[in-house]
């Protein structure tokens, strides 16, 4: 639970802002495949895979698709198929995805499991998706499924959630939009804080929910904008003040808008919930400033009216 607890974390505070990459650097999500160009059948997802004898380490980088003549290695690409889904949307109701667990280890994951995801469109067997990785606390039978199909961004193409960490009350995902414009898969950490959602596609509005303790938590209300871009719009946070030693309780509602640029609608500090009529006497006022502005069937469906 400790690590979960360190994925909800950087849920809440980072996750509102897309990392950029250096010239040169490789987004861990897309997988890089290597080869050993003085022979050898396999592709390697590892430059330094142990199946290869030493004096060809470390192996030379070949393109993002996986070249026909040569087979996944079974020691570092396809240890282990672990999960398949098959489904789609109207746009692409041929998809088929596989999941491996793979012996990769990626710094930026510590020491969760790297799992590989192959696409393919059966309805356009020429296509060739690039593969992705993603890491995961779970393996492929728990509770919720390994990965799934669902169009986070409205724009009716079937997006992917990879799931990373589940809990008793969250569940945390890696999440990959599918893009029209060259037909391939990516990565998008604005979506990394979602777990209990609901979808408003008509709306173009998400909203979220993070549970941390009886009286803490979480939520956020994310926009899809032109192009089927996510933004994070508005978040409220409930959580035990570090400048009191956790003696008492802030409650801030923030706005971002689309550079993420933050407008602070509320910063409060109080004295700890004296009962529950407390506490949602506080939760009407913030809700208000979380809400304002949003769809009327929005509001209403968030406030159970």
């Amino acid at each position: 639970m400790k690590r979960l607890g360190v994925v909800l974390a950087a849920c809440v505070l980072l996750c509102a802002f897309r990392p950029v990459l250096a010239q040169g650097e490789q987004d861990p999500h897309v997988l890089q495949w290597y080869y050993n160009p003085n022979g050898g059948r396999y592709a390697h997802i590892d430059p330094k895979c142990a199946s290869v004898s030493a004096e060809y380490l470390p192996l030379k980088r070949m393109t993002h698709a996986l070249e026909p003549k040569r087979m996944p290695c079974p020691y570092c690409a396809e240890a282990t198929l672990v999960f398949t889904v098959s489904g789609g949307s109207a746009k692409m109701p041929d998809l088929r995805v596989e999941v491996y667990q793979t012996a990769l280890k990626v710094p930026e994951w510590e020491e969760e499991r790297v799992y590989r995801i192959h696409i393919a469109d059966t309805d356009r067997p020429a296509h060739v998706f690039s593969d992705l990785l993603f890491p995961s606390m779970e393996g492929g039978d728990g509770l919720v499924p390994l990965v799934r199909m669902e169009d986070f961004n409205f724009d009716g193409y079937p997006d992917l959630a990879a799931l990373r960490a589940q809990g008793a009350s969250n569940v945390f995902s890696t999440h990959f939009l599918y893009s029209p414009g060259d037909g391939q898969y990516y990565y998008e950490p604005v979506f990394d804080a979602l777990s209990a959602y609901t979808l408003y596609p008509e709306q173009g509005v998400i909203t979220n929910s993070i549970h941390d303790s009886a009286a803490t938590g979480a939520r956020q209300v994310y926009r899809i904008g032109e192009g089927g871009r996510p933004m994070r719009y508005r978040d409220a946070s409930i959580a035990y003040d570090e400048r009191s030693e956790g003696q008492k309780i802030r409650i801030k509602v923030t706005e971002y808008d689309s550079a993420g640029a933050e407008t602070v609608l509320m910063d409060a500090v109080r004295e700890p919930f004296a009962d529950n009529a407390d506490y949602r006497e506080s939760e009407r006022k913030w809700l208000a400033l979380l809400y304002e502005g949003m769809p009327e069937s929005v509001v209403k469906s968030e406030l159970g009216m």
